[in-house]
C-alpha cells in the first residue's frame, strides 16, 4: 500500500528548481512549506462501505537555508460526505506531526501540527486514516492546505550565517494545497473464489466456490454461442453461508463451443458478472438409437430404443407421414444408458421418425418407419 518516493532526488530538483528561479538576495528568509496528497488504494481509490483507505499526506520544508520551527505550521484536510476521516496512522507517519482537531465522520476534517522543526531540504509523510460511509456513483474530492499558524515574520536565526532573518517564509504558495479523491461503492455480498467449466460427453459441467456470502440471493447461470450475446439457463439459490459454499450445474449442450458466466445478485438487486467460460463438445456418433419394429402393423406398440452416452437429458421424438405432416412430437425424459420409449399408435403408411435434443440439433439419423395393415 504504500509509494516509496526517492528523497534524495526530490530534494535535488526541488533545490534546483528554487536556486533557478529565486533571487540570491532573499534566500536568507526562504523556507517553504509544501503538501500534496494521495489517496489509497491507488487503482481508482474505490473503497467499499465500511472499508478502509488511507490518503497520503507528503509534506515538509523544501525551503533553501531556513528551518521551520516547531508548532508553527498547520495541516488542514477535509473530505465530503461519503468518506470519514478515522484518524491518524501513527506506526507509518512521522512523527513530528500530531492530531490537533478531528471532526470525524461526514464532511469530516482533520488538523494536524508540527511538534518538532522541520530543516531545510526536509521531505516526509503522514498518513491519514479513511472510511467509507456512503456509496455514491461520483468521485468525491479531498483537500488538503499548509499554512502557518503563527505570525510568519517574527526573528528566527539564518541557519547558515546564525544571523537573524525577518521570516521563516514561503517561498513559494502555489504548492500549500493539494487535492486528491476517492469513490466509494457498495460491495456485492458474495466474494467468487473459484469457477470451473469443463465438456462431460455433450453436456458442460461448471463448478465454482465462494468464501464468503453475506445478503446473497442467487446466482444466474448464463450462456452464449458468441461471447457476447448471453442469456439466462438457470438460477442457482445461495447457501448464505459466511465461510463460503461450492456449486455445481450441468447444462446440455451440443457439438461445438458455448460460453457460461455467472451472474451474482444480491438481496438489493445489485448484481456483478464472473469471467466468461468456454466449453468445447462433440457429440456426434454418440448416441445409438432405433424405430422397432420395422415394419409395425398397424395400431401395434411402435418402440424407440436409445442408448445415451454423452450427458442429455430430454429428447423430443418426432414423427412426419408421407405429405409431410407432423404426427407426433412427444418429449421424453433421458437416462444414462439405455431408454425405451412407446410411440403413440400409428395408422398404416410411412413415416420419417427423427430425435432431436434439447437445443434442437438432430441426433444421428432420421429412420423410416413402416406400418402395414
Amino acid at each position: 500500500m504504500r509509494q516509496n518516493f526517492s528523497k534524495t532526488i526530490l530534494t535535488a530538483l526541488t533545490a534546483l528548481f528554487l536556486l533557478s528561479f529565486t533571487p540570491f538576495s532573499g534566500r536568507a528568509q526562504d523556507a517553504d512549506p509544501w503538501i500534496s496528497i494521495l489517496a489509497y488504494p491507488l487503482n481508482g481509490a474505490l473503497i467499499p462501505v465500511g472499508g478502509n483507505g488511507q490518503i497520503q499526506v507528503t509534506t515538509g520544508n523544501i525551503g533553501i537555508t531556513t528551518d521551520i520551527v516547531a508548532n508553527s505550521l498547520e495541516i488542514t484536510l477535509s473530505v465530503g460526505g461519503n468518506v470519514g476521516i478515522t484518524g491518524l496512522d501513527l506506526v507509518n507517519s512521522d512523527p513530528r506531526w500530531y492530531v490537533y482537531s478531528l471532526t470525524p465522520g461526514t464532511n469530516g476534517t482533520i488538523k494536524l501540527r508540527n511538534n518538532a522543526t522541520l530543516p531545510v531540504f526536509d521531505i516526509h509523510d503522514v498518513w491519514i486514516n479513511t472510511t467509507g460511509l456512503i456509496a455514491m456513483p461520483i468521485f468525491q474530492t479531498v483537500t488538503a492546505n499548509i499554512s502557518y499558524v503563527i505570525d510568519p515574520a517574527p526573528t528566527f536565526k539564518n541557519p547558515l550565517t546564525g544571523a537573524p532573518s525577518v521570516a521563516q517564509g514561503n517561498q513559494l504558495v502555489g504548492n500549500d494545497n493539494s487535492t486528491t479523491s476517492f469513490t466509494v461503492f457498495t460491495p456485492l455480498p458474495v466474494t467468487l473464489s473459484a469457477f470451473t467449466a469443463e465438456a462431460d460427453g455433450c453436456a458442460a459441467k461448471l463448478n465454482w466456490t465462494t468464501t464468503e456470502e453475506r445478503n446473497f440471493d442467487h446466482f444466474a447461470v448464463e450462456s452464449s454461442s458468441d461471447a457476447r450475446t448471453f442469456q439466462t439457463i438457470a438460477t442457482v439459490k445461495n447457501k448464505n453461508s459466511q465461510n463460503g459454499s461450492s456449486y455445481a450445474y450441468v447444462a446440455e449442450q451440443p457439438t461445438g463451443t458455448v460460453y457460461y458466466r455467472l451472474k451474482m445478485i444480491d438481496v438489493d438487486g445489485q448484481f456483478k458478472f464472473s469471467d466468461v467460460k468456454s466449453v468445447h463438445t462433440d457429440c456426434s456418433g454418440k448416441n445409438n438409437w432405433t424405430v422397432y419394429p420395422d415394419p409395425a402393423r398397424e395400431n401395434e406398440p411402435v418402440h424407440i430404443k436409445f442408448t445415451a452416452t454423452n450427458g442429455i437429458k430430454t429428447v423430443q421424438v418426432k414423427a412426419v407421414d408421407a405429405i409431410g405432416r407432423m404426427v407426433i412430437s412427444k418429449q421424453y425424459d433421458v437416462v444414462a444408458g439405455e431408454n425405451n420409449y412407446v410411440l403413440p399408435a400409428l395408422a398404416n403408411g410411412t413415416y420419417m421418425v427423427s430425435l432431436i435434443d434439447a437445443y434442437g440439433n438432430l441426433i444421428d439419423q432420421t429412420q423410416k418407419l413402416v406400418i402395414a395393415k
